[in-house]
């Protein structure tokens, strides 16, 4: 029986940063009023960069890290809530801008309970036998190209983070 594993993982933020200060310049809120319900100091935004370009990035790094070529992937799942556009999915964007030829790609939605989801199915095809690696990625949540700075209901707590995860086929649990 094949077992699936987290062998490698690897992540990526936008570059640019907000503070607290900088959201108290424009919203009803204080660097005090976040912290103490949050423990957020900063977070990182993305501008100019959309799901797939983050995406895009860690993949390439986790298929650095992995010592792997892209061709060497099954299939891809990448968890959003914020996929650059409905048909192509976000996925086979990015599997067209790795190189992942031979893999399979698709989207899963299901907002923050998109990680659990997407590993869970990662394990049930690894598992099956069938396939040996699988990308998985978790994008969240590029909401900002979308509403901008001024809602205060996600700011706060919002970021764009982007974190990636190599699964594959072991012959044991441990």
């Amino acid at each position: 029986m094949a077992f699936a594993k987290i062998s490698q993982v690897a992540h990526y933020a936008p570059e640019q940063i907000i503070t607290n200060e900088d959201l108290a310049q424009v919203m009803d809120t204080s660097d005090e009023w976040i912290s103490s319900r949050t423990g957020i100091k900063e977070r990182h935004i993305s501008k100019t960069e959309s799901t797939g370009d983050l995406a895009t990035e860690v993949a390439k790094q986790l298929i650095d890290k992995a010592g792997i070529s892209a061709e060497e992937l099954d299939f891809i799942i990448l968890a959003t809530m914020t996929p650059d556009s409905m048909m192509p999915s976000t996925a086979a964007r990015v599997q067209a801008r790795i190189g992942a030829h031979k893999a399979f790609a698709y989207d899963l939605t299901a907002a923050c309970s998109g990680f659990v989801f997407a590993l869970s199915t990662a394990e049930k095809f690894i598992s099956s036998g069938t396939y040996r690696r699988v990308w998985l990625s978790v994008v969240r949540p590029c909401q900002n190209l979308w509403i901008g700075l001024t809602a205060q209901q996600l700011s706060c707590l919002e970021m764009e983070l982007v974190e990636c995860y190599l699964r594959q086929v072991t012959k044991n649990i441990s």
